[in-house]
């Protein structure tokens, strides 16, 4: 009984050293909500042509993409932590492969959404680039060590540096995820022949006129109050707009 009391207080002591080193980044994520939600939404109207001031980000978005930031972010700690123990039981081979594949997955992801299939090969070049680096650095430890002295920097030079590069990454990741599902998207609401509603920001709609034979936008954009009648039309699949 003992035992079990003393191995709760150690756990809860944890937890609680957990909480307090992390309570700026918890306190931070409905701000980073909102700036995700908005990063989201330029990139898909940026698409349409529509202007970025009639963005609303309302607690529906918020609540999504404070979802997809706690998915995300457990989806890649369990890939860091399983490339970690795959490189703590392997060699010096196993352990380059896993440190290269951190920054070719990344930009293979981020290649992906973006639709750019031909740049996957330049991922498999940095991996293989990387790869072969680590590994010529961890044959000899001493050129591990010599590397490390002249890339010494101080902390705090250091996490700003890997805080600019990694928001820079998701601001990217967002705003082409954004656009791409603009440029995917085949199934409209028609306000009229040649008109499809795009998205509704708290009481004013936004709406893109196209060419009906050819799916090409025509650039012009229409934002109107949505009053207590509302709007007629139907859900219709047309096929992707294209520019």
């Amino acid at each position: 009984m003992a035992l079990r009391t003393n191995r709760d207080v150690s756990v809860n002591q944890k937890l609680s050293q957990l909480l307090r080193s992390n309570t700026f980044l918890i306190s931070c994520l409905p701000v980073i909500s909102v700036a995700l939600s908005f990063i989201f939404e330029a990139g898909f109207i940026s698409y349409y042509g529509v202007p970025y001031s009639i963005i609303y980000i309302d607690i529906n978005k918020i609540f999504i993409a404070l979802s997809l930031i706690l998915i995300s972010a457990f989806s890649l700690w369990q890939f860091f932590t399983t490339l970690k123990k795959l490189s703590d039981r392997g060699g010096k081979l196993t352990s380059s492969i896993c440190i290269a594949l951190i920054p070719s997955t990344f930009l293979s992801i981020l290649f992906l959404f973006a639709g750019i299939y031909t740049a996957l090969w330049l991922c498999l070049a940095l991996f293989l680039l990387t790869a072969g680096y680590s590994y010529w650095l961890l044959y000899k430890p001493e050129r591990l060590h010599d590397h490390l002295n002249t890339e010494q920097d101080s902390s705090t030079s250091k996490i700003a540096k890997e805080f600019l590069f990694y928001s820079m990454l998701i601001t990217l990741s967002v705003y082409t995820i954004g656009h791409r599902q603009a440029a995917d998207k085949s199934s409209y609401f028609l306000l009229g022949k040649e008109e499809a509603l795009i998205e509704i920001y708290g009481d004013k709609a936004v709406s893109i006129g196209f060419n009906s034979e050819t799916g090409v936008l025509n650039g012009k954009v229409r934002i109107f109050q949505i009053d207590s009648s509302g709007f007629t039309g139907e859900t219709k699949r047309i096929g992707k707009l294209t520019k």
